[in-house]
């Protein structure tokens, strides 16, 4: 990792991975989801709830960041490109150093046979597109057993324009990840 703590930019290609953060958020949550607006909305309000958020495209992606970082809970979709989510979540599941990172699908999938399918690939539960950011969260809490006080509560203010997310990268760019990790 470069000197000053922030990765390095690539462009490879159209997707972009990337971490947000909003102070030092101590639940790290893993978004994976190949629409930039879906993955940037979902990091955005989790960002608010004080959430250290990473977010990655792709389902190699979401495996190599898993195994390197470890994080709390993972949100993942199911449609994406190359690996699908069923298989990143059956490979997570069946890895001894990821198997118990709790998976939320996060799916335009609502077909009941789908839903099936991710609970018997390992998944803590099951959210369908659209969602309300509100329930997602919510559901996040649940999973983990967290008890975090909402934003807006005399513990944590409400997010202003001035410190609502902000990307780790310099120009406030996007970066993408490299194809190692440290």
């Amino acid at each position: 990792m470069p000197e000053d703590g922030m990765r390095k930019e690539k462009s490879v290609r159209e997707s972009h991975d990337f971490e947000f953060s909003r102070g030092e958020g101590h639940i790290h949550i893993l978004i994976v989801e190949d629409e930039k607006y879906i993955r940037e909305m979902i990091a955005y309000n989790l960002v608010r709830e004080m959430f250290y958020v990473t977010s990655v495209s792709t389902g190699e992606s979401a495996i190599s960041i898993a195994r390197a970082r470890l994080p709390n809970i993972i949100l993942l979709d199911l449609m994406l490109p190359g690996i699908d989510g069923f298989e990143v979540c059956r490979r997570l599941k069946q890895d001894a150093v990821t198997a118990k990172i709790p998976i939320v699908i996060v799916s335009a999938r609502t077909d009941p046979e789908d839903q099936k399918n991710g609970f018997r690939a390992g998944a803590a539960a099951y959210v369908t597109k659209p969602f309300r950011p509100r329930s997602l969260i919510d559901k996040v809490r649940k999973i983990l057993d967290i008890d975090i006080p909402p934003v807006g509560s005399a513990s944590i203010p409400p997010a202003t324009s001035q410190d609502s997310c902000f990307c780790l990268a310099p120009g406030g760019s996007l970066p993408e990840w490299e194809d190692g990790l440290e």
